[in-house]
């Protein structure tokens, strides 16, 4: 090889990797430009530098042999204020280009194909950039030939905001997947119209305004966020009228921080140190996904919520214990179906993040019709509950961790949403504690009938029902092992399942539905038309315990209750099949044979009921019942017609029963067998719970504006013609549970 030879060789390979690295720039650099790290090796990729030396622009990697980084440094705390390219880093060797039509990171691969690893997009094209400046702020800027800015980053943050950075509202800053993984993570700063809300996959966990160190100083709307040497600020569109304030201590150097821990973090730099002046939240419970999915977190400490099991602090989070039960996959699983449903309990002791944050999916309705509206809901995960308030929220993928609540006032029940996914999962677990409904009243007569045959007790007490129930239960109890459900005697008629799917057109025609279950009309082989319930909730009692009871309750016989004709217990799968009751028979169960109760119009005029009767269209009598409970006008509540007959301590104890019936927790109802021991005297009474029945008013309210509705043959809000008020205003659907 000749001299010349040499000289081409090693000019053209082998000189770029001995030339010395190139300068650094202060503060502005000219189009057309190009830097990578390799380029910059010596200066460890930094090729810019603001003009008062606090501010670096290097291509960088933070950990030896990990990828690069466009980004932006302070010298002094070594502080990355500002990353380009986080969800893509690069490699050593690719380059930042800087041309009239922006900022632009290009990367080869492995197979030399090039792509555009992040851009400066949305550039006016009719102007062209000229320059790239580093400001002493630490904001870098695009500029025109006029040196007028065409793009800045502090217009586009990533997980830090520093002193003299304004986020304008809609402006979000992002937090890091992890301390290894610069990628955009799941927690976010949002400026609103109205304050900084922190958030989880866009649900809010905390707010500015609600912040104790803050305090808000006007109610105009919210157009920026800025952090300055005094705190943290939302401004108004004039930028000097202060909304909401966060006031902090004199700082040279501060910064305001989203770390991937989800709390928000406000420090400065002083004496070459990093102190913390701000965190919230500061109640670790409040982080969205701080246990995991479904983990429990309670006073800082991460563990499994009744009834579920598992290592809150993997990723899997926590499962329900009855293996035969599976949280549901949102509106991916389609394989999920009403009839699959069940709700696990999760007591009224927990709350969710979100609830403080986002207003009810709907108001003044019933536990049971929140859970309906959650069972349509594929994307519906589970449901709290406000019994105070009678709000219904529902939880939606994806789902965080659950907390203690340590606030009476914002306590509620929750309950998980879940779907059956293993028939040969279905094997009894007597130790899971997951109740069963015994019995479920007709939904089209639930309240009433109750009422009816509580109060008809006066005059049909001590006969054979509770020594036939008694006899039947205590047979039953006499083994603690799980039977044969043909042991059980008094069973009525046992229907296998094909049977009530072929009754029922396959569960093709729905009649009622509630938290507990949803009641199909069906036909038997002997032309007879059934209601069947099919129970939907909380796992499954042994099947020893569901017949013995269904056995006492197939026992009885009276006028004002339905006839059920049957039941089903096969695997997890529980029905009970009752009579079908149309309109009219339903009209003379209730108004037609026993005792009823009268009352003096505590609504209209004071006239006193007529002689034929409660009158429905005069007032909610549930409502009523509950007032004079709260008033201990107990004798006001008996009809006339028993003149001396009975006792004010009787209907006392009469009202305190049906009360407990009414529980809108369908856990805190007394089971059949329960209120015949009451009323007996062979149990106490149980003392009705008030926060359970709040939400009778609400009913109370709907009947009475049905009431108004007279002569009407239009349908009414609640989707009923004024012929049917007394369904209407019962919604009794919703109130059906277990007996």
């Amino acid at each position: 090889m000749g001299a010349s030879s040499l000289f081409l060789f090693f000019s053209s390979t082998l000189l770029p990797y001995l030339c010395i690295s190139g300068p650094i720039t202060i503060q502005t650099i000219k189009q057309p430009f190009t830097a990578s790290h390799f380029q910059y090796i010596d200066q460890s990729g930094v090729f810019l530098i603001s003009s008062n030396g606090n501010f670096t622009a290097s291509i960088s990697n933070f950990e030896e042999n990990s990828p690069y980084y466009f980004c932006i440094t302070h010298v002094l705390s070594d502080a990355i204020i500002w990353i380009a390219n986080r969800n893509h880093p690069i490699s050593d060797s690719d380059k930042l280009y800087l041309t009239a039509y922006g900022l632009a990171i290009n990367t080869t691969d492995n197979s030399s194909n090039t792509s555009v690893a992040w851009s400066t997009q949305g550039l006016n094209s009719s102007s062209q950039v000229s320059a790239m400046q580093l400001q002493d702020s630490g904001n870098l800027v695009l500029l025109d030939r006029n040196n007028v800015s065409l793009w800045g980053s502090f217009d586009h943050p990533t997980d830090t905001i520093v002193m003299g950075q304004s986020l304008a509202v809609g402006t979000s800053v992002d937090c890091y997947t992890a301390d290894n993984d610069r990628s955009d993570g799941d927690y976010r700063l949002v400026v609103t119209a109205g304050d900084a809300v922190l958030q989880w996959n866009r649900m809010s966990y905390w707010k500015l305004s609600a912040e104790p160190k803050g305090s808000q100083d006007s109610m105009v709307p919210v157009s920026f966020l800025a952090l300055n040497d005094t705190g943290l600020f939302l401004l108004g569109s004039d930028r000097s009228t202060v909304v909401i304030k966060l006031t902090l201590g004199p700082a040279n150097f501060r910064v305001a921080k989203l770390w991937f821990d989800g709390k928000f973090r406000v420090s400065k730099f002083v004496d070459k140190n990093w102190v913390q002046e701000f965190v919230s939240p500061d109640d670790e419970c409040k982080i969205p996904l701080i246990c995991n999915k479904m983990g429990l977190c309670t006073s800082g400490r991460c563990s499994c919520p009744p009834n579920f099991h598992g290592d809150p602090l993997s990723k899997s989070g926590c499962t329900p214990t009855d293996a035969s039960l599976a949280l549901p996959s949102g509106c991916i699983d389609r394989k999920e179906s009403n009839s699959s449903v069940f709700y696990v309990n999760l007591g009224s002791e927990l709350d969710y993040f979100a609830n403080e944050f986002m207003a009810p999916a709907k108001r003044d309705i019933s536990l049971l019709a929140c859970q309906d509206l959650c069972t349509r809901n594929c994307s519906c995960l589970g449901i709290f509950y406000g019994n105070s308030s009678a709000s219904c929220y529902l939880l939606e993928n994806p789902l965080g961790s659950i907390m203690g609540s340590s606030s009476s006032a914002r306590k509620r029940l929750g309950y998980m949403k879940t779907i059956v996914v293993s028939s040969r999962a279905n094997k009894l677990n007597e130790d899971t504690g997951f109740p069963i409904v015994a019995l479920i009243l007709l939904p089209s007569s639930g309240v009433l009938l109750i009422i009816t045959v509580v109060l008809g007790f006066i005059c049909w007490r001590r006969n054979r029902l509770y020594r036939t129930a008694k006899s039947k239960l205590g047979r039953g109890d006499s083994s603690s092992s799980e039977l044969e459900i043909i042991s059980v005697p008094g069973l009525p008629v046992r229907f296998n399942y094909e049977d009530l799917v072929a009754a029922t057109e396959s569960f093709s025609t729905q009649i009622g539905s509630g938290g507990f279950g949803t009641v199909y009309r069906g036909t038997l082989p002997d032309k007879s038309v059934v209601a069947v319930k099919k129970i939907t909730n909380v796992g499954v009692q042994g099947k020893k315990e569901f017949c013995t009871e269904i056995a006492t309750i197939g026992s009885t016989r009276h006028v004002n209750l339905v006839k059920l004709k049957g039941f089903c217990a096969q695997g997890r799968q529980r029905f009970l099949v009752y009579e079908y009751m149309n309109r009219g028979s339903l009209d003379r169960t209730l108004f037609g044979n026993g005792p009823v109760l009268e009352w003096q119009e505590s609504y209209g005029n004071g006239s006193s009921s007529s002689s034929s009767g409660w009158e429905p269209r005069q007032a909610y009598f549930p409502l009523h019942a509950l007032e004079m409970h709260e008033k201990k006008r107990y004798s006001e509540l008996a009809d006339s017609r028993l003149e001396r007959r009975v006792t004010n301590e009787e209907v006392r104890k009469l009202v305190k029963v049906a009360l407990c019936c009414l529980h809108e927790d369908p856990i805190l109802r007394p089971a059949m067998v329960t209120v015949v021991s009451m009323l007996e005297g062979i149990s106490p009474v149980t003392e009705p719970r008030q926060e359970s029945l709040n939400f009778l008013r609400f009913y109370g309210r709907r009947f009475s504006e049905a009431s108004r509705i007279e002569g009407s043959n239009e349908r009414n809000e609640f989707g009923f013609s004024s012929s049917d008020k007394l369904m209407s205003c019962m919604s009794a659907q919703q109130l059906s549970g277990p007996r």
